[in-house]
């Protein structure tokens, strides 16, 4: 369900004139608020941080943090770019072949279409193990001695 529930809200936005990307924003905003458990024992519409260093990722006047703002578009974009990648491959999307009345699927297009969503799947994987490096990699510092 999420690829589709992504599919929609990216296509909500991306396919109306003169898009704006502040509705997008609205819909990872809207987003945010049922992935991720905001509030106690943070602040009402914080869903990361730490109450004793007050710092705190969610929900704020704005918007959205800039970090879960980029997360959840992330999520999206790349749940969108599967979704619409997937619907060509069955519609067999073609400019030239696939026409009035009948739109008969184009088969060489389905196959191009479906390299595409294959190519853009082994990306995420390199993402993902780019992240795992990244994670692995990043060193967590050592608090000082209290006194």
């Amino acid at each position: 369900m999420p690829i589709e529930q992504g599919k929609k809200e990216i296509n909500d936005v991306l396919t109306q004139p003169n898009w704006d990307f502040g509705r997008l924003l609205w819909a990872a905003r809207n987003r945010a608020t049922q992935e991720f458990k905001l509030g106690p024992p943070l602040p009402p519409n914080a869903a990361f941080g730490l109450n004793a260093c007050q710092t705190h990722y969610g929900i704020t006047t704005a918007g959205l943090s800039q970090e879960l703002a980029a997360w959840i578009l992330s999520i999206m974009l790349a749940e969108y770019t599967a979704g619409l990648l997937a619907e060509k491959v069955e519609d067999g999307h073609c400019q030239l072949h696939r026409v009035k009345p009948d739109f008969k699927p184009c088969l060489d297009m389905a196959n191009e279409h479906m390299r595409m969503l294959r190519l853009f799947k082994e990306r995420l994987r390199d993402l993902v193990k780019e992240i795992e490096k990244l994670e692995q990699g990043t060193q967590v510092p050592q608090s000082p001695a209290q006194p």
